[in-house]
């Protein structure tokens, strides 16, 4: 069986164009654009063991930027945030946050 290994959609707003990208070859990472003058609330997976989710959390390529479960209030694309990590009703946790404007790359897994 073939497993999809990426996705992207791009949507025109009336601030700009805003973009979600993922590609899971070899490890998940996600690419966000949001426009200019635009903020967006964001819900990436936690992939690696159910559980207590401390030190688990999203890692910002080149924005020296990380939210990470029970870190509680964190800045990142200029919006200061509160992240929250939270089990979906399948059993899934995910990892929830704000981002300004601004391209960001996140990369899923456990603090190395």
């Amino acid at each position: 069986m073939r497993r999809l290994t990426s996705a992207r959609v791009i949507r025109e707003t009336p601030l700009g164009e805003a973009a979600v990208s993922w590609t899971r070859v070899p490890e998940l990472r996600v690419v966000v654009t949001v426009p200019a003058g635009a903020a967006a609330s964001v819900r990436l997976p936690l992939l690696d063991s159910p559980g207590d989710s401390a030190g688990r959390g999203v890692y910002v390529d080149g924005d020296g930027c990380e939210m990470e479960c029970g870190a509680g209030v964190e800045m990142c694309g200029g919006v200061r945030s509160e992240v929250r990590c939270m089990a979906q009703r399948d059993g899934e946790s995910t990892i929830e946050f704000e981002l300004g404007a601004g391209e960001f790359s996140f990369k899923l897994g456990v603090r190395p």
